[in-house]
C-alpha cells in the first residue's frame, strides 16, 4: 500500500469511525423519538425536518459547496487575502439570506395553517443556525481539516440531542414541540463548537492578510452552486414529502425509519467523499489528472467495499433493528432493502458528483440532477399511492442510480477521469 492509499484509508477510517459513532447516537435518538411519537406523528416530524432542511439550503445560497472549493483552491495557492475576503463575503450573505428565508418561512406557517404551529415555528432558529453551521463546516473542509469539519454536525449535534432526550422520556414524555426544541438546542451547541474549531484551525496568514474580494467572479459561480444545492437537498427530502402527501403520514413514518437506518451506510460513503474532496480539488487545481484519477479510483473501491458490507449487515439485522423502533415499523424492511440498492450503486459509481462540481461542471451537474429528480418524482407520483413507503424508496433509489450513472459518464467525457470502482 503506497503513501497515498495509506493516507486516504487512514483519514477515511478516522472520519468514518467518528461519523459511525455519531450515526449510532443519531439512530438511538431516532429510535427513542419514533417509539415515543408512533408512526403517524413520527411521519409529521420527518416531514417537518424535510421542510426545514429545504429552507436551510435556500438560506445558504449554495455558498457551502462554493466556499469549500474556493477556500481549497486559495489555500493551495496560499492566496490568504482571498480566503479572508471570501469568508467575510459568505458570512454576510448567509446572515442576510437566512433572515429573509426565516421571515418567509414564518409567513408560510401562519398562512398555511399547519398543525402544531409551535413546533413548526421552532424551525425558524433551526434554519438560521443550520445555515451558519454549514458555512463553518465548508471553510474547515476547504482548509483540509475534514475530521474537524464533521465534529459539530455529525458528532456534537446528535450527542447533545440524545442527552436532552433521555430526561424527557424518563419524565414528562415527548411531544412534537419538545422534540423540535431539542433539535434547536443541539444545532446551536454544534454551531458554537464549529465556531471554536474554525477559530482554532484558521491559519495565521489568513488572520493577518488584508481581505481581497473577487465578488464578481463569486457571484457568477454562486448561481449554479445555489441551484445545485437546492436540487440535491430536494432529492434527499422530496420522497419524504411526497409519501406524506400521497401515502399518508403513517407511510412517511415507515419510509423515514428505513431512511434513517440506511443513513448509517450513507455516512460511510460521505466520510470517504469528504476525505478525498480537498485532495481532488488540489489535484484539479494543479491540472494533475493522473493524481485525480488515482484518487477517484481508490476512493471508489474503498467506498464500494465498505458500503456493500454495511448494507448486507443492515439488511441481515433489519427485522430486529426495526423492532427497536416500536410497534408498527416492521413493514419498513422492504423500503430498507430498496434503499440499500441505491446506496451500493452510488458507491460503485465513485465520487463522480464531487469531481464534476470541483471540476467546474456545475451547470451540467445541475441539469443531470434536475432531470433525474423530476423523472423520479413523476414515477413516484404513480407508484407511491400504490406501494406507499416502498414506492417512495424505489423513487429515491431510482433517482440516485440514474443521477450517478449520468454523472460518471459526464466526468469521463469532460474531464477524462473514470470514477467507477470497476475501472482499471
Amino acid at each position: 500500500m503506497d503513501r497515498l492509499q495509506h493516507g486516504l484509508l487512514r483519514t477515511s477510517s478516522i472520519n468514518f469511525l467518528l461519523r459511525l459513532g455519531a450515526a449510532g447516537a443519531g439512530l438511538l435518538a431516532n429510535i427513542l423519538i419514533a417509539r415515543a411519537l408512533g408512526p403517524e406523528l413520527f411521519g409529521h416530524y420527518a416531514a417537518l425536518l424535510a421542510v426545514t432542511a429545504l429552507a436551510t439550503v435556500l438560506a445558504t445560497l449554495g455558498l457551502a459547496q462554493l466556499e469549500a472549493r474556493e477556500v481549497a483552491i486559495y489555500h493551495t495557492r496560499q492566496a490568504w487575502g482571498a480566503v479572508a475576503g471570501f469568508m467575510r463575503f459568505s458570512i454576510g450573505a448567509t446572515l442576510l439570506a437566512a433572515g429573509v428565508i426565516a421571515m418567509g418561512y414564518y409567513g408560510w406557517v401562519r398562512i398555511s395553517q399547519v398543525p402544531w404551529v409551535a413546533a413548526y415555528l421552532l424551525g425558524i432558529p433551526l434554519i438560521v443556525v443550520g445555515a451558519l453551521l454549514e458555512r463553518s463546516q465548508s471553510v474547515l473542509r476547504g482548509l483540509g481539516h475534514v475530521v474537524a469539519s464533521n465534529l459539530p454536525a455529525f458528532w456534537i449535534r446528535p450527542m447533545v440531542s440524545l442527552l436532552l432526550l433521555l430526561p424527557l422520556l424518563l419524565g414528562p414524555g415527548l411531544t412534537l414541540q419538545t422534540t423540535m426544541a431539542i433539535q434547536v438546542v443541539a444545532a446551536a451547541t454544534a454551531l458554537l463548537v464549529g465556531g471554536y474549531l474554525l477559530h482554532r484551525y484558521l491559519p495565521l496568514p489568513v488572520r493577518q492578510a488584508a481581505p481581497r474580494y473577487e465578488v464578481g467572479e463569486w457571484r457568477r459561480e454562486l448561481l449554479p452552486f445555489f441551484a445545485l444545492a437546492v436540487v440535491q437537498v430536494a432529492g434527499n427530502h422530496v420522497a419524504t414529502l411526497m409519501v406524506a402527501g400521497l401515502g399518508g403520514y403513517g407511510a412517511a413514518g415507515l419510509y423515514s425509519v428505513a431512511a434513517r437506518l440506511m443513513d448509517v451506510v450513507g455516512f460511510a460513503l460521505s466520510a470517504i467523499n469528504m476525505t478525498v474532496q480537498p485532495r481532488l480539488t488540489a489535484a484539479l487545481a494543479r491540472d494533475d489528472r493522473p493524481q485525480a484519477q488515482q484518487l477517484a479510483r481508490r476512493s471508489a473501491r474503498l467506498a464500494l467495499l465498505v458500503v456493500s458490507l454495511l448494507s448486507l449487515l443492515t439488511l441481515g439485522l433489519g427485522e430486529p433493528l426495526l423492532r427497536l423502533f416500536g410497534e408498527g415499523y416492521g413493514a419498513a424492511w422492504g423500503p430498507l432493502a430498496v434503499l440499500a440498492v441505491g446506496q451500493v450503486v452510488s458507491a460503485a459509481m465513485g465520487a463522480c458528483g464531487l469531481l464534476a462540481t470541483m471540476g467546474g461542471l456545475q451547470r451540467q451537474v445541475l441539469v443531470i440532477l434536475s432531470l433525474s429528480t423530476l423523472g423520479a418524482m413523476a414515477v413516484g407520483w404513480l407508484i407511491i399511492p400504490l406501494w406507499g413507503a416502498t414506492g417512495a424508496a424505489w423513487m429515491r433509489s431510482g433517482m440516485v442510480i440514474l443521477g450517478n450513472v449520468a454523472l460518471a459518464l459526464l466526468v469521463w467525457r469532460r474531464l477524462g477521469i473514470l470514477t467507477p470502482a470497476i475501472t482499471r
